[in-house]
């Protein structure tokens, strides 16, 4: 159960009998038997980080408030008993498969503190490997070492693979099929004039791969190596360095596209002409 729902009355009497913990965004609910699996009592001090909510008479209501982080919901989940690994695969499975009575088909891992990878993911890998996985699974990872990012990253990047050629390169008509997938048009001549101007590159030359383009730009912030990004963005921010390539790279049109049903809308229009206004000055520089 997920979301900030409203509750009467003491947690622990609402869930006696029911549950033994549900999560919601910012707190967490534990019935009598969860606060006695992870030891909370009168006596137990308030984490940092965390509020363990109380009666009148001190004892734990089982509601649990993430102020001013979550630390105390992952350290709670930590404290709990941890099923045998056969049961692990059971269960997951009776999970997934209540998911697609539901046409659940894929979803996405969240990730967060104290799940580590690979370690806390075999379950799942096993699945995988046994053609047991009934829904499509993306991680979400989480470094969980400051200092050891990169570290991680690299770990991670050097456990799967991402093409089963080392070398990546464009015959002409690839280049096409490649520039048409990013452009969704026939490649203009200079598009391709860029994609046959490079040499042949070595997927081992690049140690962190990230889809996510705030994810990315990051990486490139923190130290994790080269990358590319929009000159605009980057001359803007003092932490980064240009690398001129010596290429004539070309520039392409910006369309602001909108439903026919909205972009009339007073309000609507005024975001467009404001948007328009402020990259035409942009891309003017």
């Amino acid at each position: 159960m997920i979301g900030r729902g409203r509750y009467g009355g003491n947690p622990v009497d609402y869930l006696d009998g029911t549950v033994d913990q549900v999560h919601l965004y910012d707190r967490a609910l534990l019935n009598g038997a969860a606060l006695r699996a992870v030891g909370y009592t009168r006596d137990t001090p308030a984490p940092p980080g965390g509020e363990i909510v109380r009666d009148s008479a001190g004892n734990p209501t089982g509601l649990l408030l993430a102020k001013p982080n979550a630390s105390i919901l992952y350290a709670t989940l930590a404290k709990g008993p941890k099923l045998p690994f056969d049961y692990q695969l059971n269960s997951t499975r009776h999970f997934m498969r209540e998911l697609n009575r539901l046409g659940v088909t894929g979803a996405i891992d969240a990730g967060g503190g104290f799940q580590n990878f690979p370690e806390d993911y075999q379950v799942i890998q096993q699945l995988a490997d046994a053609g047991q996985l009934t829904i499509r699974l993306a991680y979400n990872l989480f470094t969980q070492k400051a200092k050891e990012e990169q570290q991680d990253f690299l770990k991670w990047t050097a456990s799967v693979t991402y093409n089963d050629s080392p070398t990546v390169t464009y015959t002409p008509l690839q280049g096409e099929r490649f520039a048409r997938s990013i452009m969704g048009s026939i490649p203009p001549q200079s598009v391709m004039n860029v994609l046959q101007a490079g040499f042949p590159v070595e997927r081992e030359w690049f140690k962190v791969r990230a889809d996510n383009p705030i994810a990315y730009w990051q990486l490139v912030r923190a130290g994790a190596g080269i990358g590319f990004g929009q000159v605009l963005v980057g001359a803007r921010d003092p932490e980064l360095v240009e690398i001129p390539l010596g290429l004539d790279l070309p520039t392409y049109p910006v369309w602001l596209t909108a439903h026919e049903a909205v972009r009339h809308a007073p309000r609507v229009a005024r975001v467009w002409e404001l948007l328009a206004e402020e990259l035409r000055a942009t891309l003017a520089r």
